[in-house]
């Protein structure tokens, strides 16, 4: 049995959150569909109810999440691994590359770049760490295709492209059916972290606001855990907007993942307000294989997260009225009914996380797993 190892990428224990990501579904399949013996690796700190009905799969807890606990671990269990699984590129993982190359040669070294332009060309990855780094991994993959280009028309090595795509563990499938558009509620949806640095949401909202008398029969929800420093936005907006209190929905976190599908099968717009994205983000993936149609800014992968406009629409990043724009356009003059169907069936193509990691599988093997 194939033995493979994902290692924690930065000083942090992996969140449950995680393990329904590509971070985690990417191990989690690989034990599942193709009877690897794999798991994650990380320090204590957090509790794991996902474990629950991802049978089987397991979380390898090290006594805290040190870069000296990682390598001490990889010392002792290196030698018996046949991969191990990195994300990002981070300080911990570059030391921990060097590390397992060390150890055992032999075992295959991967790593979900997880990168955008900015930081691209903030690395110099022709000097010494990253240029070892790289060159030691044996399969290196990006999340879209834009991003996937860009840095093989700008690096040496061979960069794959392998979408975060869709995996209800509730469901325990990537296959889901598509919910009819006319049982759909006028709803711009957004889910993920909520705060204003990265994700932008108060952007969002402020967009919704501006088309608000427009489309009086729309409203905004907004799902995921509240960072505490957003708080005091949502007070301060509210006291401007008191009339769409009724109309923009906080919902919070939802853990369970079928009431988590539903929100997006029940919504017609899916929103990304965001300043930055790795490729195509994990929600938006679940939105599109749900049916959603797409309203994003520019991020590197916003040409996949659109379909190139075939089932979504786009604006410049903190381009708050461009927004708005977009918005106020897929609520009225747009055949939301055939974007939406065009959505679904490029989630059942391009973004079913079975096939992804079956992909993946290969390539692996290819490699010597």
């Amino acid at each position: 049995m194939k033995r493979i190892a994902m290692m924690s990428c930065h000083e942090a224990p992996w969140t449950n959150s995680e393990l329904a990501k590509d971070c985690g579904l990417v191990p989690y399949l690989l034990m599942k569909n193709y009877g690897c013996e794999a798991f994650m690796v990380c320090g204590k700190g957090n509790d794991y109810p996902y474990l629950e009905i991802m049978k089987g799969f397991k979380v390898v807890l090290l006594e805290d999440n040190t870069i000296e606990s990682k390598i001490e671990y990889l010392w002792e269990n290196g030698s018996n691994l046949n991969a191990v699984l990195f994300y990002g590129v981070t300080y911990d993982n570059i030391l921990m590359v060097d590390a397992i190359k060390k150890i055992n040669p032999k075992c295959v070294l991967a790593c979900a770049l997880d990168m955008n332009a900015d930081f691209a060309d903030s690395i110099p990855f022709y000097e010494s760490p990253y240029y070892d780094f790289f060159n030691n991994l044996d399969l290196m993959w990006q999340s879209d295709t834009q991003m996937t280009d860009f840095l093989n028309s700008k690096w040496y090595w061979d960069i794959l492209c392998e979408h975060n795509g869709y995996y209800n563990l509730q469901l325990g499938t990537s296959d889901v059916d598509y919910y009819p558009f006319a049982q759909r509620n006028n709803t711009f949806l957004y889910v993920g972290r909520v705060n204003n640095e990265i994700k932008n949401i108060g952007m969002l909202m402020r967009a919704f606001a501006n088309i608000a008398s427009a489309v009086p029969d729309w409203n905004l929800k907004i799902v995921g855990p509240i960072e505490d420093s957003f708080n005091e936005y949502i007070d301060f907006f509210f006291t401007y907007y008191p009339e769409l209190l009724d109309r923009i929905e906080f919902a919070g976190n939802i853990a369970d993942r079928i009431e988590l599908h539903h929100e997006y099968e029940l919504a017609k717009v899916f929103c990304s307000p965001s300043r930055m994205e790795g490729g195509v983000q994990n929600a938006m993936a679940e939105a599109i294989c749900s049916g959603c149609v797409i309203a994003t800014t520019k991020i590197s992968a916003y040409l996949d997260a659109t379909g190139n406009n075939e089932y979504g629409l786009d604006t410049d990043i903190d381009d708050e009225n461009g927004f708005s724009d977009i918005l106020l356009k897929l609520a009225t003059n747009c055949d939301l009914s055939e974007m939406s169907m065009k959505a679904y069936k490029t989630g059942c193509s391009v973004f079913n996380m079975e096939s992804i990691v079956g992909d993946i599988y290969g390539k692996l093997c290819d490699k010597g797993l």
